[in-house]
């Protein structure tokens, strides 16, 4: 626990402080307010795992997430358009204890001869330590109430507790423990936000994460790189539609930049370092629903 203890205290640190400035310029747009609060959240989600290679089904997990954080708020130039821009901490702990008993596809993998496929049921635990970038375009609907459809992405670890699986044969037992210790974990997130009341905010999200069994730094950093250079050119993109249409921004950011990720992360299911020809990864998929608070 203690390197995901100074991990996440580390990523506490890089957001900036309450701040609150007014009538100002950035990247082209004019920008009437900027509020930087101080945010909380908890949330609950259903998580797929997957993990090529098993002989054994894995069982879906239920994840308990808190973070802490600031959102800060642009009101646009543009009538009614708000922007988003949030940076946080989140821990989470995922256990198939919290989840629904169904179990996720299984792959299975050839034995030897004359044996017999194993039908084992993992039920996996993990606490997950993440620094995370949320941003988006949202829809004022009158006094502090606004709807936002998010984009996010995150850096920060996971740690798989092994020892605390059955295992069924040496082959899922040898997979599973190159999951041992902490281990450098990315993920996508894309969701929507609901803020009936200033202090106030519901979240509905989908979420999808690769947890490396090792880091190659040069494949991660080229396979990073393109995804970034998506996401940097989406926003140029979406920036110039603004300026023409600002209505369409939020759902069009939301769309492109999900599209993206999502993509990147069904070809990583295979290669974790796309495009470089490498292992297949555990991953996870899930959906959470989760309430902000805002000071």
């Amino acid at each position: 626990m203690r390197p995901l203890v100074a991990l996440a205290l580390l990523a506490l640190a890089a957001p900036s402080a309450l701040s609150q400035s007014t009538d100002w310029d950035y990247d082209g747009r004019r920008y009437l307010a900027f509020f930087d609060q101080p945010t909380v959240g908890v949330g609950y989600g259903i998580a797929t795992p997957g993990l090529q290679g098993l002989a054994g089904a894995i069982e879906n997990v239920g994840a308990l997430r808190f973070h802490i954080g600031y959102t800060g708020e642009w009101k646009l130039q543009y009538e009614g358009i708000l922007e988003l821009d949030e940076k946080r901490t989140t821990i989470t702990y995922g256990s198939a204890a919290l989840g629904a008993r169904k179990v996720a596809d299984r792959t299975l993998v050839p034995q030897p001869a004359g044996s017999l496929f194993s039908y084992a049921e993992y039920r996996p635990a993990y606490w997950r330590a993440m620094w995370e970038d949320i941003s988006g375009f949202g829809h004022a609907l009158g006094g502090n109430a606004s709807a936002t459809p998010y984009y996010a992405f995150g850096l920060g670890a996971t740690k798989v507790l092994v020892n605390e699986l059955d295992y069924d044969n040496q082959s899922d037992e040898a997979e599973w423990r190159r999951y041992d210790g902490l281990r450098f974990t990315n993920n996508f997130a894309s969701g929507f936000r609901l803020k009936p009341i200033e202090a106030l905010e519901l979240d509905l999200g989908y979420e999808a994460s690769v947890v490396y069994p090792r880091v190659l730094f040069w494949m991660w950093l080229g396979s990073y790189a393109i995804e970034r250079a998506g996401e940097e050119a989406i926003s140029s993109f979406v920036g110039k539609v603004i300026e023409g249409t600002p209505e369409a921004a939020p759902v069009l950011n939301f769309l492109l930049k999900g599209a993206w990720s999502y993509a990147l992360h069904e070809l990583r299911e295979e290669n974790m370092h796309w495009p470089f020809e490498t292992d297949a990864p555990l991953t996870t998929r899930q959906f959470h629903v989760g309430v902000n608070l805002k000071f």
